[in-house]
């Protein structure tokens, strides 16, 4: 228990780190994120960015250790739900894997990689290749939330009822195909294919992920899955390994082997990071990690950028932050 809650303090940490914390690799020491590991009403100073990251790191090499025999049980268990379905509690593998998110932040390849690949080999689960009945893909989470009543919670923005309404989350075809390069390597892509990925009706698309409607999406919202420590991986590794991890997950959502990405001269440091700038927009759309992505290489612009230049990653304060915290 103690292990899954300091894993949750660095999960929840990290976020507000991610959204409040300057781009890390420019400016480490900037001041971000007020610290709280003790249960008072004393007011803290914001600290240091990478002050707080090392926090982070701290909570989670304490809970790897606690976390060392976690059974890992997957299977649902009504004599036991806490060592039950264990890819939605905070469980060893999601720790790892968050290690390796953080250390990918801090610009630490090589610690990154390491607890990435630690993920891939052991954790058990595989890449979903078939989404139609797993849409949210549950069969690779490491950790994730279950919404009760989905459907109903999230009815006003994400609903099957066609036409979609314009107060609802669906993209034009335009969108979508650009998205999940529909003209050259994505037409099977099940991230893309209606049925799969989307609902389509006249040019609009609803993503399926939140829909909630039936056993065939259980309710769940995935928060780390298998697929973000492929792409870790394949940023931290040497260009040629890096291909390899590419691939296997463009492989496994329908893309073709005629469409793999190729280790050669032209295949470049700038061309790999464009390369999973894509793959990270097509595999957490609608889920939120495409920002961080954008953020920790502090691009300026991007496909469908609202802005002439982005210089909006670090949120603004909350007013009562202000009023009643010590931040400016």
């Amino acid at each position: 228990m103690k292990g899954e809650a300091l894993g949750l303090r660095a999960f929840l940490y990290f976020d507000l780190l991610r959204m409040w914390g300057p781009i890390y690799t420019e400016d480490s020491t900037a001041r971000a994120v007020p610290y709280r590991d003790k249960f008072n009403a004393d007011q803290v100073p914001p600290m240091a960015a990478n002050e707080l990251a090392h926090k982070i790191l701290d909570d989670l090499y304490a809970a790897e250790e606690l976390l060392k025999d976690d059974g890992m049980n997957y299977d649902y268990d009504y004599s036991n739900i806490f060592v039950a379905e264990r890819n939605y509690r905070m469980n060893k593998y999601a720790v790892k894997a968050l290690m390796a998110r953080v250390y990918l932040w801090m610009g630490n390849k090589t610690q990154a990689a390491r607890y990435a690949r630690e993920v891939i080999n052991d954790c058990g689960l595989t890449l979903v290749r078939d989404n139609r009945t797993d849409v949210a893909f549950h069969d690779e989470t490491l950790f994730g939330l279950s919404m009760d009543n989905m459907s109903e919670k999230l009815n006003t923005y994400w609903r099957t009822a066609m036409p979609f309404e314009n107060g609802q989350y669906w993209i034009t075809s335009d969108n979508r195909n650009t998205v999940f390069e529909a003209t050259t390597c994505g037409i099977n892509d099940i991230r893309f294919r209606s049925g799969y990925g989307f609902i389509v009706a006249d040019n609009q698309n609803m993503c399926r992920k939140y829909l909630g409607e039936s056993s065939f999406y259980d309710e769940n919202i995935p928060l780390i899955r298998l697929s973000e420590m492929y792409y870790i991986l394949a940023e931290c590794v040497s260009l040629e390994e890096s291909v390899g991890y590419i691939n296997e997950v463009r492989n496994t959502r329908g893309i073709s082997r005629s469409y793999d990405i190729e280790y050669n001269a032209a295949y470049t440091d700038e061309v790999r990071r464009e390369i999973l700038l894509k793959e990270y927009q097509k595999d957490f759309f609608a889920e939120g990690q495409f920002f961080y992505f954008l953020k920790r290489h502090n691009y300026k612009t991007f496909y469908r950028c609202p802005v002439d230049e982005m210089l909006y990653y670090t949120f603004p304060i909350p007013d009562d932050e202000i009023e009643f915290g010590t931040m400016e």
